[in-house]
């Protein structure tokens, strides 16, 4: 603010701070050399230097003209106003400083053709109007509507060159004007098509962050071209009644939020907070975990138009659930569901996986999805569905899980209607559950529904890859299963393709489980298989439902990743279609995680591997570490007592020593947040090595 000498103006701007006005032009003033800005006889009259000198052009009737070769400070702490600022090609006006420093503008016009700013210098804009111009650089940083005497209810900015603001310690695009929640301040920002506005802080209408409870600042911040904020998007407000703001993400327009998109729930008052991203605009979020903070507390209203984009663009977020989105972007890493979600137009795959959790994503009648691939797709890590609508034409589902691609692709020739699908490891006998079958089949299932029971007449066609393939399966007479009370095959034939494979079937009425298997009955069927230590070593439990020509399991260890060796011998039943029961114990356990495994062996030869099952070390779980809590369902800490010297991966093992996750920790890094909301309930190891040595660590996810 200006500081002012008498108790004459000292009333004047308690006046104006109740009774804002607009000043009107009186003169302008222009620089005749380089100084410090209120340096005696810096400023004149006349372009030329033959008019009235002037010492200090600190007045909101006054407009201030830096010429061409000239540079200008600001002094000390004081903020200086003007009506309109112009910095000539080759001049600069700075702050000198880089604590935040203010012109206040109270006219039409910032017209920038050198440089402003560099340092602490910011604006202030007052005036009923302004529009900030040029071909110079402007590198401010602030920009705000502040409480200043003379300044306008109602401030309109329209942004038309390229603005950078520094300020990161809070809000640096900003309305603060309001003394109370009594008195109404508007602050409008316009960023013109083709601008770019970088913000190394946080963007916000109501104050710096909209929580406060004792002022009314509302407006309406329009992006046309290009707003990138490092900071936080605060679209809340704690305005009473009737003081709205909104952001408008227009046709050409696109706002980048590094932080967080923060809502309004949690905060006070009446007003509503509204986003709206119009066709052809794009919002695009790249903060990890929530890039959408606080909502769901029914005043903010977050809008994507027709053709509108939401892009989320970092690494391991969060899809925010509550919105009804146009198009979508899942790229840069992994995306996680946290509700059900619903994309009408177009879902684009990009660059990692969408994992759905218990969660299903709608894609509309009328929508699509692009970029289906082995390096991004849907992962079907739980209950959660990829729904889409089929009529005729052939309709891929891009879908997998974490061991692999497995896509479907669906036609039907009955009625169009809504199917839903999801992949998962392994294939149960009774379907959905039951005994777990581990030979002769493509160790995934197909869980296909429809929306409509009825009116199908389905073609599907499902892909694997060769490492999905358990021992006896024959990729040359292999049928796509259907499960009605019993696994039905289809024709049989030989599979298409080459790694990946895939089989068809046509003529499908009714959904429910589908898998890929010979057509042959499988010789054993192993419903239990456990490990735990005891005082006398590991013992192994396993147990099966029926069993045909089977000569002997050999039981088989691993104790360093990835080769198994056998390590005994148990006889089978031959035949049996009761639950044989067996046990066997390794006498000399090793002391760290270990994984085991059944090899099942007929009386002919033909072999069959069971999955393979973890046990936990002995001792030393805890050394070297802290892992906490042991029981979780949102996310783990881990943290070191030795920090890696240089970047490790920590692997997510699930009981049968597949990996289920990744994550990737930086050198030196001395704790670490690990997501586990995508994992099953169950058993779970991590597996890391710093400095060559393993360590491992087991924890239940809830």
């Amino acid at each position: 603010m200006r500081s002012f000498k008498t108790a004459t103006t000292t009333v004047a701007l308690l006046l104006f701070s109740l009774f804002p006005f607009s000043p009107t032009h009186s003169q302008t003033v222009y620089s005749a050399g380089s100084g410090i800005w209120n340096a005696s006889g810096l400023w004149n009259t006349q372009p030329d230097g033959s008019g009235t000198p002037v010492t200090n052009p600190d007045d909101p009737a006054v407009s201030a003209v830096v010429q061409a070769g000239h540079a200008i400070t600001l002094p000390g702490s004081a903020d200086f106003s003007v009506y309109n600022l112009t910095v000539e090609n080759g001049a600069s006006l700075s702050a000198g400083s880089a604590s935040n420093r203010y012109v206040q503008v109270f006219g039409p016009q910032v017209l920038v053709d050198g440089l402003l700013g560099g340092d602490g210098l910011s604006l202030d804009i007052d005036g009923p109007a302004c529009t900030i111009s040029g071909a110079g650089a402007i590198a401010l940083s602030r920009i705000k509507k502040d409480l200043d005497a003379g300044a306008a209810n109602t401030t309109n900015l329209t942004i038309a060159a390229d603005v950078s603001l520094s300020w990161s310690a809070s809000a640096s695009l900003l309305n603060q004007a309001s003394p109370s929640n009594a008195v109404r301040r508007t602050f409008n920002v316009t960023i013109n098509p083709g601008v770019t506005v970088s913000v190394s802080g946080d963007v916000s209408i109501d104050g710096i962050n909209g929580a406060t409870n004792n002022a009314w600042n509302d407006g309406l911040f329009t992006v046309d071209g290009l707003l990138d904020i490092s900071g936080n998007l605060y679209v809340n407000t704690a305005n009473p009644a009737g003081g709205n703001i909104g952001y408008s993400i227009g046709n050409s327009g696109r706002i980048i939020v590094r932080g967080q998109v923060v809502g309004n729930s949690g905060s006070g008052g009446a007003a509503t907070a509204t986003l709206t991203v119009q066709s052809g605009g794009a919002l695009e979020v790249t903060g990890a975990g929530d890039a959408f903070a606080a909502f769901g507390g029914g005043r903010e209203i977050v809008s994507f138009n027709s053709g509108a984009l939401a892009d989320y663009s970092g690494p391991d977020q969060n899809i925010e659930p509550g919105f009804t989105y146009a198009r979508l972007n899942a790229g840069g890493g992994d995306k996680y569901l946290t509700g059900a979600t619903q994309v009408n137009g177009m879902l684009s795959l990009s660059g990692g996986f969408l994992i759905t959790g218990d969660y299903d994503l709608n894609i509309g009648i009328a929508g699509s999805i692009t970029g289906g691939s082995a390096s991004a797709y849907v992962l079907t890590s739980g209950t959660g569905r990829l729904t889409r609508q089929v009529g005729s034409a052939q309709v891929l589902f891009p879908v997998g899980t974490y061991t692999g691609y497995n896509p479907v692709i669906l036609s039907n020739a009955g009625t169009s209607d809504q199917y839903s699908v999801r992949v998962a490891d392994g294939v149960f006998g009774g379907g959905y559950s039951g005994n777990l079958l581990t030979s002769a089949l493509v160790d995934k299932t197909w869980v296909v529904e429809e929306g409509v029971p009825g009116g199908s007449n389905a073609t599907m066609t499902v892909q694997w890859n060769g490492f999905d393939e358990l021992p006896g399966f024959n990729r040359f007479a292999c049928s796509l299963h259907h499960f009605e009370g019993d696994w039905l095959p289809g024709a049989e034939g030989p599979a298409a393709g080459g790694d990946p494979y895939t089989r068809t079937r046509s003529g499908i009425q009714s959904f429910s489980p589908f898998a890929v298997a010979g057509n042959s009955v499988l010789p054993v069927s192993l419903i239990l298989f456990s490990g735990r230590r005891t005082a006398e070593g590991v013992v192994l439990d396993w147990a099966t439902g029926s069993e045909r020509d089977n000569a002997f399991f050999a039981v088989e260890k691993q104790t360093g990743r990835p080769v198994f060796r056998e390590i005994g011998r148990v006889s089978g039943a031959g035949r049996s279609d009761q639950p044989v029961y067996y046990r066997w114990t390794d006498s000399a356990p090793a002391n760290g995680l270990t994984f085991y495994r059944l090899r099942q062996v007929d009386l002919d030869g033909t072999t069959a591997y069971s999955p393979v099952i973890a046990v936990a070390p002995s001792t030393g779980e805890d050394a070297g570490f802290i892992l906490s809590p042991s029981i979780a369902t949102d996310r783990l800490r881990l943290d070191f007592s030795q920090s890696p010297e240089t970047a490790i991966d920590i692997h997510i093992l699930d009981q049968n020593g597949r990996i289920a996750g990744r994550i990737p920790v930086s050198r030196n890094a001395m704790a670490v947040s690990i997501p586990v909301a995508q994992l099953q309930a169950g058993l779970y190891f991590l597996s890391w090595k710093i400095g060559g040595v393993p360590y491992f660590a087991r924890f239940i996810k809830a």
